[in-house]
């Protein structure tokens, strides 16, 4: 039986890079290549089960990362993505962007493509949602806190609400197999914007 291949986004503007990245990963994936911020903006969706995006991106005007992090707070990526690069200082970019990305991969070192290959492997096709909420409100030390239902719309979640649960409680419904996706999109959506009230108050 065939295998299905992985479809992947990735952004990397240097396009005989590009090319060599879709040449490496072309019996396990499925690539589609952009090569600049606004040919990745138009194409992110839920088709793909993995991001990769190279941080330094010349002509553009945000750093491949933080492409992909706009697109997470607006809730269009819900799979992991993986962040690449060979200029910037790899360890301070995972110490600065902890929880955010499913992992790194360094392009100055021998063998980046397999290592490429392999951590897409790896993390294809998780929801990587439960695990951004739960980096981001244990930032602001909420994980404990009851939800709060006058700032946010708590009719979204329905019975979610009715057991005064934490943030936390409410976070690891994303492990429960009972609720579907249009109800894993609610808890995101309602959080991420509890989230945002919270980080200006």
């Amino acid at each position: 039986m065939t295998q299905r291949r992985i479809p992947v986004l990735i952004l990397e503007d240097k396009k005989g890079v590009a090319k060599s990245i879709e040449i490496f990963l072309r019996k396990t994936c499925d690539v589609t290549l952009v090569h600049n911020e606004a040919a990745a903006i138009s194409k992110i969706s839920s088709f793909y089960d993995c991001f990769v995006f190279d941080v330094t991106l010349p002509d553009s005007e945000h750093y491949g990362h933080e492409i992909l992090l706009m697109a997470m707070a607006e809730g269009k990526i819900k799979a992991p993505c993986i962040v690449m690069t060979a200029v910037l200082d790899i360890e301070s970019l995972i110490r600065d962007t902890k929880g955010k990305f499913a992992d790194f991969v360094d392009k100055r070192l021998p063998g980046w493509h397999e290592d490429l290959r392999e951590k897409i492997v790896k993390h294809s096709g998780k929801d990587y949602r439960e695990s951004y909420l739960r980096d981001q409100f244990a930032r602001i030390n909420a994980l404990e806190k009851k939800f709060d239902v006058s700032i946010s719309n708590g009719e979204q979640l329905g019975m979610l609400t009715s057991s005064n649960m934490t943030y936390g409680q409410i976070i690891d419904k994303f492990r429960d197999s009972s609720i579907n996706e249009e109800g894993r999109k609610n808890i995101f959506e309602v959080l991420l914007k509890v989230y945002h009230l919270a980080r200006r108050s």
